[in-house]
């Protein structure tokens, strides 16, 4: 498998909002009694505030193994621990920490529900060094961008709908990211720009013969306000009310020509297909993971899938790995 593939997000924008809380290791074993923060930042990479892009960290200690300061968890206590914290919802758009995200990566939050009897992955942006900044970069790449080798397996063309108000043609483009460790993660992507579309059709890739290439995007993560006006029966100013239209995509803007696929020096399609099989293995532990933890809420009465549990577990395998 090609060494180092490239999974990276570049951030730059104002603190939005954070969510962030600190825990201890409860569980016997060396890391036992340890202090740790999890929880998102949210970081507005426009000026209007619209698009705000979340960033999850799980497990990040006071200390690196080599015993230096871990910077990421020095400015998230420094986050969290302001009055008043410095996020737009807080002190307003100009007075709000400006920051920068670099080298985070594209992950999936695995989860499996046991009162739908489901499961489902949730894509996001996950840690990243944090620096605090007086003002934004120039180059757009470091405001907003992953650059991320990726294997393309399937697509699919969805066509302009003026009553869908979906304006232009799109293609969404299934894949799979890899972390450090070679694992895999699905992610759609979205593609607009209509050369790209040609490109991408025309190369016709698929499950057998998949398509393995490095990408460049943005990430779009927007809530959109929608008027809508109802005429009154008597005169007078119409009536107005409001939905919201939320805009989620992976939006590839280029890519590289493309690598040579199922060679050693790039991905052979074994290891890719050992790297799917270990993804099912992943999701079992998910499966099991959630259902032991809906059990122990029953106060050891077992499994209660299906209408038995009263909500969803949300389980993160890489949020235990250190516990």
């Amino acid at each position: 498998m090609k060494k180092n593939m490239i999974n990276n997000v570049s951030l730059a924008g104002r603190l939005f909002k954070a969510d962030l809380k600190t825990f201890t290791v409860k569980k016997e074993g060396p890391n036992f009694g340890t202090e740790f923060i999890k929880g998102d930042l949210y970081i507005a990479t426009d000026e209007e505030m619209l698009n705000v892009i979340p960033v999850s960290y799980v497990y990040e200690v006071p200390k690196t193994k080599s015993g230096k300061d871990n910077s990421k968890y020095v400015m998230l206590h420094k986050i969290m621990t302001a009055d008043p914290m410095p996020t737009v919802e807080k002190v307003g758009k100009d007075a709000a920490m400006m920051l920068t995200i670099t080298n985070a990566t594209i992950v999936t939050d695995d989860w499996y529900s046991t009162k739908q009897e489901k499961e489902g992955s949730t894509v996001k942006v996950q840690s990243g060094f944090i620096n605090e900044v007086t003002s934004l970069p120039d180059d757009p790449a470091k405001i907003n961008e992953f650059c991320e080798d990726v294997v393309f397996d399937s697509m699919k063309r969805i066509e302009a709908d003026e009553e869908k108000g979906i304006e232009s043609p799109s293609l969404q483009i299934n894949g799979y990211v890899f972390n450090f460790r070679g694992e895999i993660s699905p992610v759609t992507f979205t593609l607009r720009d209509p050369d790209g579309i040609d490109y991408m059709e025309g190369i016709g890739f698929s499950k057998r013969e998949p398509f393995f290439t490095k990408i460049w995007g943005n990430i779009i993560n927007s809530t959109i306000k929608i008027a809508h006006e109802e005429e009154t029966a008597w005169g007078g100013p119409p009536k107005v009310t409001y939905t919201e239209k939320v805009n989620r995509e992976w939006l590839i803007t280029n890519m590289r020509a493309g690598y040579e696929f199922d060679t050693e020096d790039t991905i052979t399609m074994e290891e890719l297909k050992k790297a799917l099989q270990d993804r099912e293995v992943h999701l079992a532990e998910v499966r099991k993971a959630a259902e032991e933890y809906a059990a122990s809420k029953a106060d050891g009465a077992g499994p209660m899938i299906g209408g038995g549990s009263k909500a969803t577990v949300p389980v993160n395998k890489s949020a235990f790995k250190d516990f």
